[in-house]
């Protein structure tokens, strides 16, 4: 009767090999391979295979940057009076350029209390991908609300990543790269010193405070991830909690 995982020549044993089936799984089956080796060997496999991943994704991504025609510039800044190419008008650019090349991006946000981060996600074919974050206050403007402020700092960071990644120029027309998102001003040692003081001055417990407050704001050890911009309504709320009830 035919073994169907083996056919024998000349009294060796010669593996067949089936079909989804990786060859180290068909050698385990088989006998073949020291179980003590077994991880070894995967683990060695998986590097090979995240190099060589690596590789097609420089390879394709020289490909990309071949292929990639200049974005249309339909953003008009009306103070400096220059145009720049948009969030849209960048996707529009790249889209069929890195499906071509066998790349797909993606877009990931989060926002905490009033910071917005956008991670950009290129993956390629071959699995292996790259990213990258950055994070920007929520800064509105006359006539628009919170809704509209928080879409505009998204698409900003989405341009911003998107470009970093593919390696795109985010010029304006006269040559000046528009100005980066500023960076969130958070509080220092000497606040939270301000913050207990203020607290044991209208006789709360500052560690009930502290958990508290921890529960809005990340904590890192003993300091608190609270923007500057914060400081002074908090400490009006903890003046005003320690007033008599009206």
């Amino acid at each position: 009767m035919k073994n169907e995982l083996a056919e024998v020549q000349e009294n060796n044993v010669v593996p067949i090999t089936q079909a989804g089936v990786s060859p180290i799984v068909q050698a385990m089956m088989q006998g073949n391979v020291n179980p003590e080796l077994i991880d070894k060997m995967l683990d060695a496999q998986a590097k090979y295979d995240a190099m060589e991943a690596r590789k097609a994704y420089n390879a394709a991504m020289t490909g990309f940057r071949r292929d990639l025609k200049p974005a249309n510039k339909s953003g008009k800044n009306a103070h400096l009076r220059t145009t720049y190419a948009t969030f849209d008008d960048i996707l529009q650019a790249a889209s069929a350029p890195l499906a071509n090349n066998g790349f797909n991006i993606e877009f990931k946000q989060a926002q905490e209390n009033n910071s917005i981060s956008v991670t950009a996600r290129v993956t390629h074919a071959a699995g292996h991908s790259e990213e990258t974050t950055l994070s920007s206050p929520v800064e509105g403007n006359k006539g628009i609300n919170s809704l509209q402020a928080i879409g505009l700092t998204v698409s900003y960071l989405k341009r911003y990543t998107m470009a970093a990644l593919l390696g795109i120029a985010t010029e304006d027309s006269d040559g000046q790269t528009a100005t980066p998102p500023p960076a969130i001003e958070m509080i220092g040692e000497s606040d939270m010193v301000d913050f207990k003081a203020v607290i044991e001055e209208v006789g709360k417990d500052y560690k009930k405070w502290f958990d508290f407050m921890a529960k809005k704001y990340p904590a890192k050890g003993e300091l608190l991830e609270i923007p500057k911009s914060h400081k002074g309504p908090a400490i009006k709320q903890i003046r005003k909690s320690a007033e008599p009830a009206k």
